[in-house]
């Protein structure tokens, strides 16, 4: 249905979407977190509790929709999904599709490929996803997330975005573009007919980042994250929980309206 967006609880008009997040985390799980037996174990329950107390917070300031690109290989939960939006009474749509190679399921989908025709497959399963349902859940994948690292598209993250058969484009389903941000002559900006470009242009994009975060120590966390980035050329992540000062686990839900960055 072209005219239509999937949420977890069925279709909806685009016009009853109301006021929309657009790039938000009921819970991600990097890949690798459920052999980490050390840690503390998931708690489901506390979870889905934690998810819709915050949703019920945001239906509060006027919030309809919340858009969780979770990708199949970050620990995607669309029947928590599902649960959250039905007691909350907030919309959510979820997504098909893979991360970026350096924190994704890479290594099963290469191993894969030595075997049999993995583009395809990956093809195959979001199609899947998208026109009959996740797995056994009946629930449909409302938006394609694609992922590449910085500086350049790899091989494997190639392999995820292309549509060898162009089937995709049949879903009516658009896809949300995921790129880590690159801290040198190639970010871009406009702001009417002013264009920028380079670093005046990174500088305007942590302008804009910091005075939207929610609260200074938000503001102060990232901007030690970016200068880290822009000295090392490398990126840090941290996940906003409930407990600020308690252990970190592999996975926790993200408070929405704290969240610093999507993934």
């Amino acid at each position: 249905m072209a005219n239509t967006i999937q949420t977890v609880t069925g279709p909806c008009r685009p016009a009853d979407l109301g006021l929309t997040l657009m790039h938000e985390h009921l819970i991600i799980g990097w890949p690798g977190w459920e052999s980490d037996t050390a840690a503390a174990p998931f708690d489901r329950r506390e979870a889905r509790k934690l998810c819709v107390d915050r949703m019920h917070e945001l239906k509060a300031l006027g919030v309809a929709t919340l858009l969780d690109p979770c990708p199949i290989d970050l620990g995607r939960d669309v029947e928590l999904a599902a649960e959250v939006a039905q007691a909350s009474g907030v919309r959510i749509v979820c997504a098909t599709g893979l991360y970026k190679e350096e924190s994704g399921a890479a290594p099963y989908y290469k191993f894969r490929g030595a075997f049999t025709d993995s583009v395809n497959e990956m093809a195959e399963i979001f199609i899947k996803e998208i026109s009959e349902g996740i797995g056994s859940t009946g629930i449909k994948a409302g938006v394609i997330k694609v992922a590449t690292g910085p500086h350049q598209v790899t091989a494997y993250e190639r392999n995820v975005i292309i549509d060898p058969h162009g089937r995709l484009r049949l879903t009516h389903v658009s896809p949300l573009l995921y790129s880590d941000p690159t801290v040198d002559e190639r970010a871009v900006a406009q702001i009417g007919r002013l264009h920028l470009s380079g670093y005046f242009a990174w500088l305007m994009w942590l302008f804009v980042h910091l005075v939207l975060l929610v609260g200074f120590r938000n503001r102060l966390m990232v901007m030690r994250e970016w200068v880290w980035a822009f000295f090392t050329r490398e990126r840090s992540a941290r996940l906003i929980t409930d407990d600020m000062d308690a252990p970190a686990s592999n996975t926790r839900p993200i408070e929405a309206p704290h969240a610093i960055h999507g993934d």
